[in-house]
């Protein structure tokens, strides 16, 4: 979508909230929280050993919202500017 809709490219994950905040595509706390879960996949595969079913608990019971708010800012902009996004434009 930031390549298609803005000619903007990420190279982490945690890029591509700070460019849609930059965007107006999502609010600097939507971004905030989403750029703080991106980098979760690498705690995962590096740090496992120090994880446990506490800390998982923590983040799925108090961030999934956080996670469908953005999803939703998303999915608002794309039905507002499907130009932009459009296979076809």
């Amino acid at each position: 979508m930031l390549a298609k809709a803005f000619g903007v490219a990420a190279t982490e994950y945690r890029d591509i909230a700070v460019r849609l905040r930059e965007a107006g595509v999502m609010t600097g706390e939507q971004a905030e929280s989403v750029a703080r879960l991106a980098g979760y996949p690498n705690r995962l595969v590096h740090f496992y050993h120090e994880i446990g079913n506490r800390e998982l608990y923590e983040i799925c019971a108090s961030q999934l919202g956080d996670v469908d708010g953005a999803a939703d800012a998303v999915a608002a902009w794309i039905a507002a500017n499907t130009q932009r996004v459009d296979g076809n434009a």
